[in-house]
Parts: C-alpha cells; structure tokens; sequence
C-alpha cells in the first residue's frame, strides 16, 4: 500500500479537490477527490499498488492537477516517491 496526504495550508476550505496516482506509466493509475477539506486540516489516503517485478520505481501523486482550486503555491501538489521492490 502506499500512504500519502493531502493538506489545505490555505485559510479557506476547499472542496472537490482531485488527486492522481500515477506508478510508472503516463496514464494515472488511481484517481479521486475528496469532497471537502477544511483550512488547515490533513487528510491521509491509502491506496493498494503493486509491481511484478523487481526493482525501483518512482510512483508520483498529483493533488489539483489541473489547477482549479486557487493557490499561493502550485508548486507544492506533485510529490514522487522511491520505492525499492525486493
């Protein structure tokens, strides 16, 4: 499973606010939206991946992808992750 979080750092509540798993490949892998997230709180999601083989992958999340909830700072929602398959 992969853990990651999704926080509203701004002073307004936010709602439908989209978020993209992507593993390896161009195409998201998951997707979802949390329907309303209030100033100042975090939310963890938890999502079941997995690989066949081997080996390190780079999995990444997008939150606001397509930039629709106004932000300071929309470079904070991508985040990519090692992870060592053995």
């Amino acid at each position: 499973s992969m853990i990651f979080d999704i926080e509203n750092i701004g002073s307004r509540d936010a709602s439908d606010i989209e978020y993209k798993l992507y593993t390896g490949s161009s195409a998201a892998d998951k997707t979802g939206v949390v329907s309303s997230l209030a100033a100042g709180k975090r939310i963890f999601i938890v999502k079941t991946i997995s690989y066949s083989e081997s080996g390190t992958y780079y999995p990444r999340v997008a939150v606001d992808h397509n930039n629709k909830i106004v932000e300071k700072d929309e470079g904070n929602n991508f985040k990519e992750m090692e992870l060592v398959v053995g």
